[in-house]
């Protein structure tokens, strides 16, 4: 990557920056850390592999 095609990428990622969104939610007794724990990686996963995008955190 050449110093431009850096820079364009840097802007871009810091014009995201508003748009990221942290959700924070109790399983108490109900759910397992476990099950969570494979629950978010399964979703970085999907986000990874393109099929989640941040315009559309629900399409897998």
């Amino acid at each position: 990557m050449d110093a431009q095609a850096l820079r364009a990428l840097l802007d871009n990622l810091i014009a995201g920056w508003e748009n990221e969104v942290a959700e924070l939610k109790r399983a108490g007794n109900y759910y397992s850390t476990d099950n969570i724990g494979k629950y978010f990686s399964a979703l970085t996963s999907l986000w990874r592999a393109g099929r989640i995008t941040n315009s559309d955190p629900l399409k897998a």
